[in-house]
């Protein structure tokens, strides 16, 4: 099994840090490095996107589900 494989059951921590050290390695790896983190990028970027998106449709979603805050009047202050 490659490393493209395990990207969906891998944690938002562990893919962001694999993002990291991919870019990393493109700029000073070895040239074996180099292509087998070229070869992984499409796929881990296509994986942070589909999270991405999905965080932001469930924040939607919570914040659709929540009522809306009521505000209270402020008393009228007593004429004197």
């Amino acid at each position: 099994m490659d490393l493209a494989a395990k990207l969906p059951d891998m944690t938002d921590s562990a893919l962001d840090t694999l993002n990291g050290n991919a870019s990393r390695l493109i700029q000073s790896g070895t040239t074996a490095q180099k292509k087998a983190a070229t070869a992984l990028m499409p796929a881990l970027e296509q994986e942070l996107a589909t999270r991405r998106l999905a965080k932001q449709a469930a924040k939607k979603a919570s914040d659709a589900a929540r009522p809306t805050p009521v505000r209270k009047r402020a008393k009228a202050k007593a004429a004197d």
